[in-house]
């Protein structure tokens, strides 16, 4: 649940100059702040919780929910930033005068946006209590973390709420329309930063029902920023035979890659660190 954290800070970056024109949003803001500071010092314990709790999995989606509105209003609030850079001078004197009413009813509008945002966030604060959530207690380091990144297992059931995004990939990654492209076909799921695109990857990836059956072959592979190209052909090889090789020329790596998928419909999921993550068939 990082994502949270900067993409509120990003908010608060983009609002607080604007929002001094609008009466009261200064109080808003510093509500906004509280709110996020109470419950970003459970969401660790939470994040643990939730695999053993379906309240706490229930009351995290909630905050998902609320963390997808405000990035809608992150969105608006730098394309209308964008907008005004783009217009002429003269016209970008008039947009930034106080008086301005178009650019005040803009940023009013945005200002009850946020309050809703803020109440939801304050009733979803106030129910963390009734969980027993401990501040700062449950999560696994960061290396941890990576490690599970890094693999294609987990827990086999579809991550909370995301039911209908999984069943929308495995739709795509066996119709009709993929097989007749004729190339490698590219399913990419993007997102915030820890919004669980991975997690859903993987569920996909280990669909018994449809995934498993339609493919030849599965490989998975992680691919770091500092990524090098034999060591991830080196780790594809050794997915779909499950045994090490010790071959060191490039090219060697990828013949040999080339004959194992030659003639064979395969799925390579792969997590791009920190970037987006991919599912290529």
């Amino acid at each position: 649940m990082a994502f949270l954290q900067v993409l509120f800070e990003n908010l608060f970056t983009l609002l607080s100059e604007e929002w001094r024109l609008v009466l009261g949003a200064e109080d808003e803001l510093r509500n906004l702040r509280d709110n996020l500071s109470m419950i970003q010092a459970v969401l660790r314990d939470a994040e643990e919780r939730q695999r053993t709790d379906h309240a706490v999995g229930l009351w995290l989606n909630e905050l998902r929910v609320v963390a997808y509105d405000a990035n809608d209003v992150l969105d608006e609030c730098a394309t209308e930033a964008q907008r005004r850079r783009l217009i002429p001078y003269a016209q970008v004197r008039n947009s930034l005068s106080v008086i301005n009413p178009k650019r005040g009813l803009f940023w009013f509008k945005m200002s009850h946006r946020m309050k809703e945002i803020a109440d939801k966030l304050d009733a979803i604060g106030r129910r963390r209590n009734s969980f027993g959530l401990r501040v700062g207690n449950g999560m696994r380091n960061q290396e941890e973390r990576g490690d599970l990144r890094q693999t294609s297992s987990l827990n086999p059931s579809s991550p909370l709420g995301r039911e209908s995004d999984k069943q929308r990939i495995v739709e795509l990654l066996v119709s009709s329309q993929m097989e007749d492209s004729g190339n490698i076909s590219v399913v990419s799921i993007h997102g915030m930063c820890g919004i669980g695109k991975t997690t859903v990857a993987q569920v996909v990836y280990n669909d018994e029902a449809a995934v498993e059956r339609y493919f030849e072959l599965k490989l998975w592979v992680h691919v770091s920023y500092d990524f090098n190209v034999k060591r991830l052909t080196r780790a594809m090889i050794e997915s779909v035979d499950s045994c090490a090789y010790d071959l060191s020329n490039l090219d060697n790596l990828q013949k040999h890659l080339k004959e194992k998928l030659a003639g064979k419909r395969y799925l390579l999921g792969s997590n791009l660190q920190s970037m987006h993550m991919t599912l290529r068939c």
